[in-house]
């Protein structure tokens, strides 16, 4: 039983995670709570579970998560979104995707 903490999409995990986010994660270390990496920060201490980092390339993306939508990356990433927050309402730490 999972919870999803980030939903995005890249076309390069690698230098997203180690170029964007991790070097602005340890920025957002020292000062926890304070923009988006902050809220990050706190959800990432705060955990009691193991972390889990996962990763898909767009090529095993077969079927959209709700029947009848499109299954373009972006699309789905705004589907997979949406249906996080609703599963977990306010525990996703991005918003795209969900009705504001």
């Amino acid at each position: 039983n999972y919870t999803p903490l980030y939903i995005g999409k890249t076309g390069s995990p690698r230098k997203r995670w180690l170029q964007g986010h991790l070097p602005r994660l340890r920025a957002a270390a020292g000062k926890p709570g304070k923009g988006n990496y902050g809220k990050w920060v706190n959800a990432l201490r705060t955990k009691e579970d193991t972390i889990y980092l996962v990763c898909l390339h767009e090529s095993e993306i077969t079927t959209p998560p709700i029947p009848s939508f499109p299954k373009t990356v972006g699309s789905v990433e705004y589907q997979l979104i949406s249906l996080a927050n609703d599963a977990h309402p306010g525990r996703l730490l991005n918003y795209e995707g969900v009705a504001r």
